[in-house]
């Protein structure tokens, strides 16, 4: 099973920094987007509770850490920023996210897999990066994006399975209501 690094977590906060721009005064709140058991029910293990930051005044978030697994979820919810237009953020976030599945991650395969993931919001679209040792796939990231209202609902999961995108639809699906309006 893959580890995952010092390194690894410190890119996956570095990628969330650089992607986002939820709400003022909501970082206590990151972790209420998604409840310990839809996570676990959604990935069939067990989760430490979530540690929830805010990263600015439009962007919040919430990490979870698999208790005998070694998976890495995070949840991030950014929201419009004061004067900005909707459709020109969503598609610079859009744009943004294609470009780094395209370039890849350093400690992650180059050139990932970016899909527009049908039935999901408004808009949704999915990254997929793979990690190797030497010629075996050792593990790698999943990233969901999807615009609902003036939100971004972002799921990150260091982890690679069939099947994870349709876990992390649900968890999307099941966070819609709680997000701001």
């Amino acid at each position: 099973m893959a580890r995952i690094s010092n390194f690894a977590a410190l890119l996956l906060l570095a990628l969330v920094c650089v992607l986002g721009p939820a709400s003022p005064g909501r970082a206590q709140q990151g972790c209420a987007f998604v409840t310990i058991a839809e996570l676990e029910s959604a990935f069939g293990i067990a989760f430490s509770d979530g540690h929830g930051s805010k990263i600015d005044n439009q962007t919040v978030d919430c990490m979870y850490a698999g208790k005998e697994v070694p998976v890495l979820v995070t949840i991030v919810n950014a929201t419009l920023p004061p004067g900005s237009e909707l459709a020109a953020w969503r598609a610079q976030r859009k744009a943004n996210m294609q470009r780094l599945c395209e370039l890849g991650v350093p400690g992650l395969a180059g050139g990932g897999t970016f899909e527009i993931v049908p039935d999901l919001g408004e808009e949704a679209y999915a990254c997929s990066l793979d990690s190797y040792a030497g010629p075996y796939q050792v593990g790698g990231m999943t990233m969901l994006y999807t615009a609902q209202g003036p939100n971004i609902f972002q799921i990150m999961v260091w982890l690679r399975k069939p099947g994870l995108l349709e876990a992390m639809a649900v968890l999307t699906r099941s966070a819609f209501p709680r997000l701001p309006r």
